[in-house]
């Protein structure tokens, strides 16, 4: 549709083209940096990931669904629209009921494994097979997060030279 040459008509949202749209709800810049307009002045803007908080999957499972998994037979890893859902969610229960002082990957399995298991068996199904399947998957994945997680804190630590300066710059996600 084409503008209308009755410059003081208003157009209905209908005849507004998509992109019209969109580039009105962004900011301009003069509201951008005015005090009063500005939303986002005490926020700091975060480059990269942001923490997983699982609202998704509470939303999938809201009314006491689960989110069906499917594993195939030749490899130990979920596949399809609940994959990523299931790694996100094993990475938050991991890093939320775990501590470093536990100690290596079979002492925090023996101690929290149970525990960490059944907050997953109670947001997914395994869709087809046994359960042993899905819980052989989830430690795994456990496993494999908890590695990275280390490695990721190694790196973040490395960064300075004494103890206190490290425990003055303690991640969020890692508990004094």
């Amino acid at each position: 549709m084409g503008q209308s040459s009755n410059p003081h008509q208003v157009q209905s949202m209908d005849s507004l083209s998509s992109r019209a749209f969109v580039e009105s709800v962004h900011p301009t810049p003069e509201t951008e940096n005015s005090g009063a307009g500005n939303l986002c002045e005490n926020r700091e803007i975060k480059k990269g990931r942001w923490r997983y908080k699982s609202l998704h999957v509470d939303m999938k499972t809201k009314y006491g669904s689960k989110i069906p998994i499917i594993i195939p037979d030749d490899i130990v890893r979920a596949v399809g629209p609940g994959s990523r859902d299931i790694v996100n969610y094993c990475g938050l229960i991991m890093r939320s009921t775990i501590s470093f002082r536990d100690g290596d990957w079979k002492a925090i399995i023996g101690k929290h494994g149970e525990v960490m298991w059944l907050k997953v068996k109670d947001k997914f199904e395994a869709s087809g097979m046994r359960e042993h399947v899905l819980q052989a998957l989830v430690v795994d994945t456990m496993q494999r997060l908890f590695r990275a997680w280390k490695t990721r804190l190694h790196k973040e630590y490395n960064l300075y030279t004494t103890d206190k300066e490290r425990l003055s710059h303690r991640p969020d996600d890692v508990t004094p």
